[in-house]
């Protein structure tokens, strides 16, 4: 959890020190930094339910796994981030981190464990019974990005349905709705539930 709040900090939100902001108080920051430790946990546990007897074995698969899981996290981190700035213009995300839009954090933050929940959906296939890193997480990787792609599709249909003719991103940036920020929270981390029990 310490490497992960360090990556968290330094690599996905390098212009905030989340030890500062959450000293000062600052609630978006401290939902934005434990939706990504709660994200972390969601996947280490999926990993762990393929441990066998192979003590060895099983530390490098969640020593692997969770390498991978950092790097998928960051990487749609960043991709959302840069996405976020260019269909918003004048709107940051670490900036509004910063700023203590709460709204925005509930956003932030669900996203990142729906992700998890997604990701976690490789743990329901047989071939973790294979002894071959290659063998393991190659499909893994294959299973998690495409679930993490199914994930945003079926989200951004499911939002439109339910909060029909609402101006989500509006309501949330310029307006800081929390009610329609937890609204929209629900929908990703419910449908990120779904797609995880698959």
């Amino acid at each position: 959890m310490t490497i992960t709040r360090y990556i968290f900090d330094k690599l996905t939100l390098p212009d905030i020190s989340l030890r500062d902001e959450i000293t000062k108080g600052n609630i978006a920051v401290a939902i934005a930094d434990a939706s990504n430790v709660l994200a972390t946990a969601i996947i280490i546990r999926s990993l762990m339910i393929w441990v066998t007897d192979n003590a060895f074995h099983d530390f490098l698969s969640l020593i692997f796994g969770f390498v991978i899981a950092q790097i998928i996290l960051t990487s749609t981190t960043y991709l959302r981030r840069r996405s976020f700035r260019f269909l918003h213009v004048g709107f940051r995300t670490q900036q509004q981190l910063q700023s203590g839009n709460v709204a925005f954090a509930l956003s932030f933050g669900a996203r990142k464990i729906a992700t998890a929940f997604a990701i976690t959906i490789a743990s329901n296939f047989d071939f973790f019974e294979v002894y071959d890193f290659k063998m393991i997480f190659l499909p893994w990787i294959i299973i998690a990005i495409s679930a993490v792609i199914t994930l945003k599709v079926i989200a951004v249909i499911t939002e439109k349905i339910v909060l029909f003719r609402i101006p989500v991103m509006k309501e949330i940036l310029d307006d800081r709705n929390i009610a329609i920020a937890a609204i929209h929270a629900a929908i990703y981390i419910s449908l990120g539930l779904l797609i995880s029990g698959l």
